[in-house]
């Protein structure tokens, strides 16, 4: 920013001693705002800003523009005779400066729009690039506001890696007036938790963990922002659901939930209690609302061992949902903008609302013979397999399959398979 030259300047009563910014070939913009306000406190930006014949006052706001500027330019502008012209004259001289200034700056903002956190960066990398840019702007005379940095910093991290910590800060902290350190830190935090949780999980051997990918989905789920335990117990039972921040997924303890599952999904949970628990699948759950209408929750997680049903907000915003807190109630709406739930806050700081699961239904046929009986016992075989199988002797009863007309013959009889392996 160039050097403070310090100069005494008598007044009446006494002296007194001013330090004025040296100007060099750089930093015109950000001199040219300290000397405006040096020569304000002085009383004498007037006679710079509107020509005067106030001699006294022009002879101060000269002595102190000399004072801030180099020997060779006060050779090109010591013979004009007001402060007003050597103020301007040193502006002329600059204005090549503050485009290129200006130029600069463009540049900088083209590189911080640009800006994202690679896979194999940490944090503090990416904040360091952050601040760097943000430095060389305040340098150049344009200082970046906090909230800026803040969303630029969300924005940028790797999106597979952050998404679910990133969309329940987004929920929870307004984030224009949330500190960029602050922000930070959690994120700091949130890295240090799941890069301690990759590091357990590859102590397993290399070829044991390629043996169980060739077999199963493996999935393993970081909760340390769920602790089961704080969820309270209620009259409703399985019918309440949780909407949780903390947790980056959809899951349950119920296996009847599902309308439709994946069991080869497995792996484990560990929750911020330290307990870890297993995932036995995952599937999805049709849920009816109120008025009647049928909504899918995908890619929930069935684990048997947990007593509450948990719906993430993370995962909901990524799926397109608007999630909405506010004061005592928190709204979850679609993404045509349908309302899904209003849930109440509970005395634990938690949201949770009362999800009716649509229960499944069979359907029963009558059974009107001995052949409709066993073509459903036989995996819905067909007549043409069915008579083979009895030619064949491959079963064997009180005359096979035909029809009987006595009810006591149209019992299930001793027809059975004969395993001829």
């Amino acid at each position: 920013m160039g050097d403070l030259v310090t100069t005494t300047v008598k007044k009446e009563g006494g002296s007194s001693s001013i330090k004025c910014p040296m100007l060099n070939t750089t930093n015109y913009t950000v001199w040219s705002i300290r000397m405006k306000m040096l020569l304000r406190v002085h009383k004498v930006w007037e006679v710079v800003e509107q020509e005067s014949t106030n001699d006294e006052k022009n002879d101060m706001a000269s002595a102190l523009l000399f004072q801030s500027i180099p020997e060779s330019m006060i050779l090109q502008v010591g013979g004009l005779d007001t402060a007003k012209k050597i103020w301007e004259a040193i502006k002329t001289r600059h204005v090549g400066a503050d485009r290129v200034r200006e130029a600069r700056l463009q540049t900088l903002m083209t590189e911080f729009e640009r800006l994202k956190m690679k896979e194999t960066d940490k944090i503090d990398d990416f904040v360091g690039k952050l601040s760097e840019i943000s430095s060389k702007s305040a340098a150049l005379g344009e200082n970046m506001e906090e909230a800026k940095l803040v969303k630029k910093f969300l924005q940028g991290l790797p999106h597979k890696k952050y998404i679910h910590i990133v969309a329940s800060l987004e929920q929870l902290l307004d984030l224009n007036n949330t500190g960029f350190e602050d922000v930070v830190g959690r994120l700091k935090a949130y890295e240090e938790r799941i890069s301690a949780e990759e590091e357990e999980d590859t102590q397993e051997s290399q070829s044991k963990l390629m043996y169980m990918l060739m077999i199963h989905e493996i999935v393993y789920l970081n909760e340390r922002n769920v602790k089961p335990k704080e969820f309270d117990s209620n009259t409703d039972g399985d019918r309440i659901w949780y909407l949780d921040n903390g947790a980056s997924n959809h899951m349950t303890g119920n296996r009847s939930y599902f309308r439709s599952i994946d069991e080869t999904i497995t792996g484990k949970v560990c929750f911020g209690d330290d307990s870890r628990i297993d995932i036995k699948g995952k599937g999805s759950v049709l849920f009816v609302s109120q008025d009647g209408r049928r909504k899918i929750l995908a890619d929930v997680y069935f684990i048997p061992e947990l007593k509450s049903n948990i719906i993430s907000l993370g995962q909901a915003t990524e799926s397109g949902c608007d999630v909405r807190m506010r004061k005592d109630y928190l709204t979850l709406h679609d993404k045509t903008g349908n309302l899904i739930v209003k849930a109440p806050t509970s005395k634990n700081r938690l949201y949770k609302v009362i999800m009716e699961v649509e229960q499944h239904k069979c359907l029963q046929l009558e059974i009107k013979n001995d052949y409709s009986r066993w073509h459903a016992r036989l995996g819905h075989l067909g007549a043409d397999a069915m008579k083979s199988m009895v030619g064949k002797e491959l079963v064997t009863g009180r005359e096979g399959t035909r029809h009987r007309s006595s009810q006591n013959q149209s019992r299930e009889g001793d027809l059975r398979f004969l395993l001829t392996w």
